[in-house]
């Protein structure tokens, strides 16, 4: 029987809680948030008593090491200072992207995790998703040719931007992190992976378009509770939650409401200005991109290209890699593959029929804590997502917002 604990019990921790819990070989010892409703929800979905939970992180590292692993998914800028203190203090890590706000940062945490001989895997959960991975099985296979050049897009989608990155926690890069790195780290990652190159140098371009003050309607108010515009804009938060909150993937809403279709309950809680949900999306203080481009060169001459947009009707990502023999297209919406051998016949591979279990990230959240859970217990592990794996996917983010802030001057790597 193996133990962990987890710091930072939001939409990510409490998550890897219940997979942990569902495989009846873990026990949650030890919880903490800075937010008492957090917690509260810790005690009614995993019943771990309430002296076990902690609101100061500085009295959860102060009481020392309390389980074999720690989850660690708190707010971007506190990975560094959490992941060094949990390694010193003994434990594994299950690392939740990105690694930490800086390559530095990142060097320093996968260092310390060597020299200790501390096993860190990051959340880069999409390697572990059956969808990736018969694309990657199918590169390495060798019948398509060798891969030239990839592209990707990561489609937001239109009420997930409004809701993470404009009104939500990701929304002001000086709070969390950039969007090239808060919510593209695993394409980035995923191109790093299924081409196998160490990428050499990147250019990028983007822009915070559409959701600022600009384009807000005439005479519309700062909450959407209170203006007069309502009922005529797709983001007044009553209309967006009402009803579809649960079916848009906003499961924020059991967490905080408890019932998600309880449209008298959502309303309450919208009708308050201490709700940044409440806020009109054009009024927030979200800096960071609503659409980027960006371009990789990997050795060999390989290129390959991400669009990540906030305009998309559907939240999904679409990969077409282009190889010398074949090319291989893929939606992750219908979790439907398409490999085609030049002059040959296609392939059509429909995922959802291949393999069970293609909820969360396609299904690799949960492989993923599989694999953690192997590793820990010393049983055998692929270890898709070692720390070390993940460096450069890391760098490859930083360089991508480096050069947009200097007008998409090419950043060698």
């Amino acid at each position: 029987m193996k133990t962990y604990a987890v710091i930072g019990y939001g939409g990510r921790g409490s998550l890897y809680a219940r997979l942990l819990n569902g495989r009846g070989d873990f026990t949650l010892t030890a919880v903490c948030d800075i937010n008492p409703d957090k917690l509260d929800k810790a005690v009614r979905d995993t019943g771990i008593s309430r002296d076990k939970t902690f609101t100061d992180p500085e009295k959860f590292f102060a009481a020392g090491k309390q389980a074999d692993a720690l989850v660690l998914s708190t707010m971007d800028r506190t990975h560094y200072a959490y992941a060094i203190r949990a390694l010193n203090s003994g434990y594994d890590l299950l690392l939740e992207k990105p690694i930490a706000e800086s390559a530095e940062e990142c060097r320093a945490i996968y260092e310390l995790c060597r020299k200790l001989n501390r096993k860190v895997e990051v959340c880069h959960v999409l390697r572990y998703s059956p969808f990736y991975a018969l694309i990657k099985q199918k590169i390495d296979g060798g019948e398509l040719g060798k891969v030239v050049t990839v592209t990707q897009t990561e489609n937001v989608g239109w009420y997930h931007q409004a809701h993470s990155f404009v009104r939500g926690n990701w929304g002001n890069s000086e709070k969390s992190s950039p969007m090239i790195l808060q919510k593209c780290c695993h394409d980035m990652d995923i191109l790093y992976y299924l081409i196998g190159k160490d990428c050499k140098a990147v250019s990028s371009f983007g822009s915070l378009t559409y959701f600022t003050r600009d384009n807000a309607p005439e005479g519309s108010a700062d909450y959407c509770f209170m203006c007069p515009c309502a009922d005529e804009c797709i983001f007044n938060c009553m209309n967006l939650y009402k009803k579809s909150g649960a079916a848009n993937g906003f499961l924020f809403l059991t967490d905080y409401y408890g019932d998600a279709d309880d449209n008298a309950a959502i309303e309450r809680h919208f009708s308050d200005k201490n709700n940044r949900f409440a806020r009109c999306v054009y009024k927030c203080d979200n800096d960071v991109v609503d659409h980027q481009v960006t371009n990789l060169l990997f050795d060999d001459g390989v290129t390959a290209q991400l669009t990540m947009t906030a305009f998309s009707a559907e939240i999904t990502r679409v990969i077409k890699v282009h190889l010398t023999k074949g090319e291989i297209v893929g939606d992750m919406g219908t979790n439907t593959l398409t490999f085609t051998p030049f002059g040959g016949e296609k392939e059509v591979v429909d995922v959802s029929a291949f393999t069970a279990g293609l909820a969360g990230h396609g299904g690799g959240d949960a492989r993923l804590v599989d694999d953690f859970a192997a590793l820990l217990e010393g049983k055998d592990a692929q270890i898709l997502t070692d720390i070390g794996k993940s460096l450069m996917s890391h760098q490859m983010c930083y360089a991508a917002e480096e050069s947009r802030r200097n007008g998409g001057k090419t950043v060698l790597l």
